[in-house]
C-alpha cells in the first residue's frame, strides 16, 4: 500500500511541474465509454472452486469467492492544460456460479456468489501531447470510492438454502495508464490499464428468517487491475 501511494504521489507531482508544455489548439473536454475485464487483487475476492472425484464421478463440490468479471464505466476529463481533471463512474460485476449433480445419487449442489461494485473516481490526469500527433498517452491518479453489494448462496439437494448478504462502502486510491488514438475527426479509440486499492469492512448477514448469524471481513481489498477498451469524443 505504501509503495502504491508513493508512486502515485511522485508521478502526480512530476506532471504538475511539467504541465507548462501547452498546446492551445487541443480541445479541453473528453467524454468516453469504456468496457473490459477486472481482475481482483485479493485472494478472498478472486476465490476458487474445487471438485473432488470418486471413480471418475464428481462426489464433492466447493466454490469460494467471485472470480474475475466485467467492468464498464463512463469517463469525463477536462484539460485546462496538459494537466487536467479526471472523473469516472461505473459498475464492476463479479459472479461465480456452479451447479452440479454429485455421485452416487445425482443430488444437485449449487453455489451462486455475487459481488457488484459501483466505483466513483476523482483525480488528476496528464496527457503527453505532441503537436499534430494522432496518439496521446495519458496517466491518471487519484482517490476512489466503492459502494458494493455482496452475496453468497449455497443450495444442496433436500436442504435449506444458505444465503448471506451485505453491503459496504470502501475508500482507496487508483492510478491508470492509457492512450487515445484519433479515429475520425474528434472520435477517439481509448485503451487503458488501471490498478486500484480500496479497503472496507464487510458484514454479510444470514438472510434466513429469525437468523442472527453473520460473516465479517475486516479491511477487505476490493480493488484490482482492469484492462479496458472504449470510444471517446473530444469537444
Amino acid at each position: 500500500m505504501k509503495k502504491f501511494v508513493s508512486i502515485s504521489v511522485l508521478m502526480t507531482l512530476f506532471f504538475m511541474l511539467d504541465s507548462t508544455n501547452l498546446f492551445s489548439q487541443q480541445k479541453k473536454f473528453i467524454l468516453g465509454l469504456q468496457g473490459g475485464l477486472f481482475l481482483p487483487s485479493s485472494d478472498l475476492i478472486d476465490g476458487y472452486q474445487a471438485i473432488s472425484f470418486d471413480n471418475g464421478s464428481p462426489d464433492g463440490l466447493f466454490a469460494y469467492g467471485f472470480g474475475s468479471g466485467g467492468d464498464i464505466s463512463l469517463c469525463f476529463q477536462y484539460f485546462p492544460s496538459d494537466l487536467g481533471i479526471h472523473f469516472n463512474g461505473g459498475a464492476c460485476i463479479l459472479r461465480r456460479y456452479i451447479n452440479m449433480s454429485l455421485a452416487p445419487n445425482g443430488d444437485e449442489v449449487e453455489y451462486d456468489n455475487t459481488l457488484d461494485l459501483f466505483p466513483i473516481e476523482i483525480g488528476l490526469v496528464y496527457r503527453f501531447t505532441v503537436e499534430n500527433d494522432r496518439v496521446v498517452p495519458y496517466y491518471s491518479a487519484g482517490i476512489c470510492g466503492y459502494y458494493g453489494k455482496m452475496g453468497r448462496k449455497f443450495q444442496q439437494f433436500n436442504s435449506p438454502q444458505e444465503y448471506y448478504q451485505g453491503s459496504a462502502f470502501s475508500m482507496g486510491l487508483y492510478h491508470a495508464l492509457g492512450m487515445y488514438v484519433a479515429i475520425y475527426h474528434d472520435l477517439l479509440f481509448n485503451a487503458e490499464i488501471k490498478i486500484n486499492y480500496a479497503n472496507g469492512t464487510w458484514e454479510l448477514k444470514d438472510q434466513a428468517e429469525n437468523a442472527d448469524a453473520s460473516i465479517k471481513y475486516e479491511k477487505l481489498n476490493t480493488g484490482g487491475t482492469a484492462f479496458k477498451l472504449g470510444l471517446a469524443f473530444r469537444f
